[in-house]
């Protein structure tokens, strides 16, 4: 009994070990839109689809700072687009007829590391 009660509590640990091991293998982009969504989960609104630019003047942002700043400025959500799944998504405010953009994608994190 006490043997198998030891061989059961080894073979448990093991598997929670490597389960925690395969949770933590996150993407870097991955990583990076969490965080974003996790720090600015009051000022983001998920949508299904990325917003309409015609007649819009677009800015492509660098950070999601800039987009933040704008976004307390102008008192607009930020808009959060999933396009590709774990490889593009896309964070957005719309103020009046212009448009901030910030495309995260997966490729452009990889090339960095």
């Amino acid at each position: 009994g006490i043997i198998t009660g030891i061989f059961t509590i080894l073979c448990l640990s093991k598997t929670l070990i490597f389960i925690s091991t395969i949770m933590d293998q996150k993407s870097p982009y991955d990583k990076k839109v969490d965080k974003i969504l996790r720090k600015y989960r009051r000022r983001i609104v998920y949508k299904d689809k990325v917003p309409y630019k015609r007649g819009k003047k677009t800015t492509n942002l660098k950070t999601i700072n800039e987009l933040v700043k704008i976004s307390r400025k102008t008192k607009q959500p930020i808009e959060y687009c999933n396009i590709n799944e774990h490889n593009k998504c896309q964070f957005s405010v719309i103020y009046q007829k212009e448009l901030y953009i910030l495309v995260i994608k997966a490729v452009d994190l990889e090339k960095k590391d």
